[in-house]
């Protein structure tokens, strides 16, 4: 499929690539962007120039997860932030569309509908906000389409292999992959479209789904080097709530089964209570004895090890990967997969494995060209060997029936079609990527074999049991699903993308699949994480709430709820047990409001009492708890690397607790007096000031500065 016979037209600057893509789609354009990291920057800044340089064309773009450098507040933060974002953006380009929306200037030629925010970063913009896709991951290639979309655009990596050059789509096959038999529609429909590539060598390549031909674009930018480096997202700090919600979500993964992970500290700090699992067993149970766990002794390292199945590729499968707990293998094939569960896959085809594949009840005796593919695919036969017309071709050229009840042409097939070993096996499914500059580094470096484990793919393969279903219940055996939200009502309806005004903070995106998912499977688990309380401008209040008035996930599709304090496993329980076990795992400071109301709605009976095992639920008593193994290495605030240096940690930790007390309206009087008795710089402070540029303040406000962080720093111990 191809924009022309000749291959695509390449263009050494973006701005020559949308004179052309103007000329073929005119001036009405619709254009698709993937989500995150996967953005065209340099083409996607130009088009954007040339709309802004005439009225007369009409631009939408459709896409979602626009990455914006962190906005920066106050003098401290600018002097800590600066230095750190040339480490980790380097020269990524901003998205010009991105920052005129942040300023209201996107001009009127020019619409922005997106499907996801980066968390809370168009809480302020009403132009995004009333433009805001509502769609499930799994439904926006049909909303897309039903938009109109007549461009496409990609960043993508190559490589060359011998004569032929091809492209990866690497971090962004999740929409394209799914996109790509409706472009072959439309061409043949004589639709006026334009798949463009850009490509950026800093880019790891990705292999399976996520190679195509590079005539499947009409366009290509190769542009001179060096690149534009990747937007870098530094890995979030772990706190002890974080660890402790971690812990307890791991103790839901089994093994030889199946992981979904999503983005944050909550997917770190679930990341590293697996590898503990596997690798310090003994500190894993100390752990969930910690924190009142009473089976902790049966919780044993993998064995069979696991499957990753999740939308977004997250750093923390690379670390379970290196410790061979991510090593499950799954098969295209369901006769394969069957085996494979039963532990009866060899790495060698043995002369029966037809036969017991048959047995399986998934291969019949006729063998179509689909499972020829497949099972070809997997080594089960020669890459030498050819279909036609029902029948199997030899490297000699003989044609055998494809029919295995037949003796003979099964004995010919035995003796010159099948393979010698079993590959092509996938330890991990995902549909997108985006993390650290150092997981990209890990994700290039990646041996050949690690590489061909990970299939980049669509994101309806990933995120529904619709289409393969068969093949993909085998595959999803013993499935986690692990989410996180911003609040859990009483009646078990989660929220995870949007205010109580309607204010959208992020989206949808798989969250509603994954749980909707775990039902359908007979064996799969939904656990959706959150802090049990939030601390915002110095006011706490709690996360588990008695109602909402808008909800991502319905309370009937309720399953597992996790909190720093524990499990509330509510499937299928009644109104007063799920709130009983909610009110359980809510911050104690919470309980007895969160109970009455449950008793004055008369879903709770009058007599009841929390159980006493949950009313120390405080930050206090965790920490208690959780501080030994800390103090020990054991849960570290990185657990997964950082791009800080160590005094760059003690500071983070000091801007957090400025930030903390700046928000109670006391907070400024409070700070001020702590700097006078407590901001007095000695040379054990000299690092991190001049780390700051506060080493010899210059005016009052920089001596004010230095004698706050002074204050901040001796509060943590530095």
């Amino acid at each position: 499929m191809s924009g022309s016979s000749k291959g695509p037209v390449v263009h050494g600057d973006a701005e020559s690539c949308v004179d052309r893509v103007i000329a073929t789609v005119g001036k009405d354009i619709r254009l698709g962007l993937p989500l995150g990291l996967g953005k065209p920057n340099s083409f996607a800044n130009a088009l954007y120039r040339r709309a802004c340089q005439d009225p007369d064309i009409s631009l939408q773009i459709f896409t979602a997860l626009t990455l914006d450098r962190p906005a920066i507040s106050g003098e401290l933060e600018r002097r800590f932030l600066e230095p750190l974002q040339e480490r980790v953006f380097g020269n990524y380009p901003e998205l010009q569309y991105s920052a005129d929306l942040r300023k209201g200037a996107l001009p009127a030629n020019v619409k922005l509908f997106e499907f996801y925010f980066q968390p809370g970063n168009r809480l302020s913009q009403p132009q995004a906000q009333q433009n805001r896709l509502d769609s499930n991951y799994t439904h926006v290639v049909r909303d897309g389409i039903d938009r109109g979309i007549n461009v496409i655009a990609n960043l993508v990596a190559t490589r060359s292999g011998g004569d032929e050059e091809t492209y990866s789509l690497s971090c962004n096959a999740d929409i394209f992959v799914d996109l790509l038999p409706r472009m072959e529609a439309w061409r043949k429909e004589g639709r006026q479209i334009a798949l463009v590539a850009e490509i950026n060598e800093n880019l790891p390549y990705m292999l399976n789904d996520a190679e195509v031909d590079r005539d499947v674009f009409d366009h290509v930018i190769l542009q001179d080097r060096p690149h534009f480096d990747l937007f870098g997202v530094p890995n979030r700090s772990v706190t002890l709530a974080d660890h402790a919600t971690g812990l307890h979500a791991s103790r839901f993964v089994r093994d030889g089964g199946t992981l979904q992970l999503g983005i944050g500290s909550f997917s770190d700090a679930a990341t590293h209570a697996l590898l503990l699992r596997h690798t310090d067993t003994e500190v894993y149970r100390q752990a969930l004895v910690a924190l009142g766990v009473d089976d902790a002794q049966e919780y044993r390292p993998f064995e069979s090890g696991l499957y990753g199945c999740s939308e977004m590729l997250v750093e923390g499968f690379t670390h379970l990967m290196r410790a061979g707990i991510m090593n499950r293998r799954v098969y295209s094939h369901p006769s394969l997969q069957v085996l494979a569960n039963a532990g009866e896959l060899s790495d060698r085809i043995e002369p029966d494995m037809l036969e017991r594949l048959m047995r399986t009840g998934h291969l019949g005796p006729a063998i179509g060209e689909e499972d020829f593919r497949a099972l070809q695919r997997h080594g089960v036969f020669r890459p030498d060997v050819g279909y036609e017309d029902g029948k199997l071709v030899t490297p000699s050229g003989e044609a055998v029936p494809a029919y295995l009840q037949d003796e003979s042409s099964l004995q010919l097939i035995r003796e010159h079609c099948l393979g010698e070993e079993l590959r092509g096996g996938i330890a991990i499914h995902g549909g997108f990527f985006l993390g650290s500059p150092a997981f990209y580094q890990t994700l290039r470096e990646l041996s050949e074999e690690t590489r061909t484990a990970i299939n980049m793919t669509g994101v309806h393969f990933i995120n529904s049991l619709h289409g393969q279903e068969t093949l993909k219940t085998l595959q999803r055996r013993k499935a986690t699903f692990i989410n996180s939200a911003m609040k859990v009502s009483l009646h078990g309806a989660v929220i995870s993308d949007t205010l109580e005004d309607y204010k959208v903070v992020s989206g949808v995106g798989g969250q509603f699949n994954f749980v909707s998912m775990a039902h359908a499977l007979t064996d799969a688990r939904a656990i959706i994480v959150l802090n049990s309380t939030r601390t915002h401008k110095g006011r706490r209040t709690s996360n588990i709430v008695w109602d909402y008035p808008n909800v991502t996930v319905p309370g009937h599709l309720r399953d597992v709820v996790v909190t720093e304090y524990g499990v509330a496993d509510i499937r299928g329980k009644s109104d007063s047990e799920i709130m009983a076990a909610l009110i359980n795992i809510a911050d104690s400071a919470f309980q007895p409001k969160l109970l009455e109301k449950a008793k004055s709605a008369g879903k709770i009976e009058r007599g009841y009492r929390i159980p006493e095992q949950y009313t120390r639920n405080t930050p206090e008593h965790l920490r208690q708890a959780l501080e030994p193994l800390r103090a020990k290495g054991k849960l570290p605030r990185f657990p997964l690397g950082t791009v800080l240096d160590e005094d760059e940690k003690t500071l983070l930790l000091a801007l957090r607790s400025l930030q903390q007390k700046t928000g109670r309206p006391s907070g400024w009087v409070q700070l001020a007096q702590g700097a006078l008795l407590d901001g007095r710089a000695g040379p054990e402070h000299r690092r991190y000031l001049e780390r700051l540029g506060l080493e010899r303040p210059a005016t009052l406000k920089e001596r004010l500065l230095q004698r706050l962080i002074v204050m901040a720093l001796n509060s943590h111990g530095a």
